[in-house]
């Protein structure tokens, strides 16, 4: 046989398989996306958190937050670090599974590009604090006194030395890390360290019971607007008298602190569902009124500049999204999420099939439905020469096959409109007579 008869009988048949599978194909293609979609908008079940030492301030929100996230279905495991200035580079890491975490130190946005904030919840004050019957009542006063700290590492541990360095005593201390806020305190008490150094929220309940109770002062701190001007990220506060008991007055004069911003930072583009609950959570758990500001002022996504996360943002600002108003939380969640990824997608198509409709796509569809037979046709005679010469493929007869029974549908369809056309003529001739 000659390449020319062999070229005319090679009846692969691609496009009258398309035409004839047009609307099969077109719903897998449509539940691909269905199910891919799904999928990829249901709300995170688990997530991991990190926090500093067990104890501590971070650990302690953290896990505030973890018991508010389990009411909406999400299990957070919290990763304890005593090197929680580590935490902001281990969300950043796009390989690191940590999604969130509270820190306390200066972040540039241009080291940290996948990081965002959700919002400052407070501004934590830094407590030096001594025996109650100690002689130490001003840092200036320090000369090679031990100093009980949080782990070497950590944010607060850099943050005390920090203060020291800018009143220009670090030389005239021996630091001694021992641990959370509460070994810190217990040191100092049983007379292991002259003076302790710690953050912490703003309303402990702990240092007003070792003050309360006559063992512990807090050193006030000298010159605070010029350490605050010394460096932009310390705040100045002061523990105004009576703040913390009024009957007694606690304390009794008052006491001029440094705090920092805390904030909850997290992966940028993190699941819109979790990004709501977890603001939700902060908001309940920060909003609250403390000795050093009044309600709501916090949590707050103004207090520094930092990339904020959109979702966050709103809902710091106008409260929870409505969708989770009207559905119970797993399925407002995905919902939410599902409309965020895809809507704009599926508002497109509608609008492309408007636009095309108005320009006669749909007589372009008719054309296409219409051509079906015609391409059948065109198949089937290159499938007559080619099996009477070198033979069909296996694939050629499965897709014969398929043809008869979309030839077969075709003829049922015909049939029954013929049987209602009939009737139709039947229905005509009686009433006529």
């Amino acid at each position: 046989m000659s390449k020319r008869v062999r070229s005319k009988v090679k009846a692969r048949g691609f496009s009258e398989m398309f035409l004839l599978r047009a609307p099969q194909i077109a719903l897998a293609l449509f539940l691909v996306f269905l199910f891919y979609s799904t999928v990829q908008s249901l709300p995170p079940r688990a997530i991991t958190i990190e926090a500093g030492v067990k104890g501590g301030l971070y650990d302690q929100y953290a896990q505030r937050l973890k018991a508010d996230l389990t009411q909406y279905g999400i299990k957070t495991t919290v990763l304890n670090r005593k090197d929680s200035n580590l935490i902001a580079s281990d969300i950043n890491d796009p390989n690191n599974p940590t999604i969130g975490g509270f820190v306390a130190q200066k972040l540039e946005p241009d080291n940290f590009p996948n990081l965002n904030q959700i919002g400052t919840v407070e501004n934590a004050p830094i407590y030096f604090v001594t025996a109650a019957n100690s002689k130490i009542d001003s840092l200036y006063k320090l000369t090679n006194q031990s100093l009980a700290l949080y782990p070497a590492g950590s944010s607060a541990y850099d943050l005390c030395r920090k203060v020291l360095d800018i009143y220009g005593v670090n030389s005239n201390i021996t630091p001694k890390p021992v641990g959370n806020e509460n070994a810190i305190i217990q040191s100092v008490l049983n007379n292991q360290n002259d003076l302790g150094c710690f953050l912490t929220n703003s309303y402990d309940s702990t240092i007003l019971k070792y003050i309360t109770l006559g063992k512990l002062k807090v050193i006030s701190l000298e010159n605070t607007l010029g350490a605050s001007i010394h460096s932009v990220y310390f705040q100045q506060n002061t523990l105004q008298p009576g703040s913390l008991s009024v009957n007694p007055p606690i304390p009794q004069s008052s006491i001029n602190l440094l705090s920092v911003p805390i904030e909850f930072m997290v992966k940028s583009h993190l699941n819109h569902s979790l990004i709501t609950a977890i603001t939700l959570s902060l908001k309940s758990e920060f909003s609250a009124p403390s000795p050093f500001y009044s309600a709501k002022t916090f949590p707050t996504s103004e207090f520094i500049d930092f990339p904020i996360d959109s979702r966050s943002q709103s809902v710091l600002k106008n409260g929870k999204p409505w969708v989770y108003d009207q559905f119970s939380f797993p399925i407002a969640a995905f919902l939410d999420q599902w409309l965020n990824t895809y809507g704009a997608l599926l508002g497109t198509l509608v609008v492309m099939l408007t636009v095309l409709d108005h320009i006669g796509f749909r007589k372009f569809l008719v054309k296409i439905q219409n051509s079906r037979v015609r391409s059948a046709n065109r198949y089937l005679d290159r499938v007559l020469l080619k099996s009477k010469t070198v033979g069909l493929t296996d694939a050629e007869k499965r897709h014969l096959a398929r043809m008869e029974k979309w030839v077969s549908k075709q003829a049922l369809d015909a049939q029954y409109l013929k049987r209602k056309i009939d009737n139709f003529a039947l229905d005509d001739s009686s009433s006529t007579q």
